[in-house]
């Protein structure tokens, strides 16, 4: 379950966030996830689709999981 997670980072393509810390947990920038093993959960209802070809235009292998 999702509460259960460890979150290692927020990630947000909006420059204006990163390095910001949210909940204690650091915001980064998309390029720095590259060579992270960790599934990536996208948490955006509305463009998760886009959100994910995105991930995978990066060349991220890592697994993508969807709230809905």
């Amino acid at each position: 379950m999702l509460f259960r997670s460890h979150v290692v980072a927020f990630v947000d393509s909006n420059p204006v966030h990163h390095g910001k810390p949210l909940l204690g947990i650091p915001i980064v920038s998309p390029v720095e996830i590259t060579g992270r093993v960790e599934p990536i959960v996208i948490t955006t209802t509305l463009h998760q689709e886009s959100v994910a070809t995105q991930i995978r235009d990066m060349g991220l292998p890592n697994d993508i999981v969807f709230l809905a």
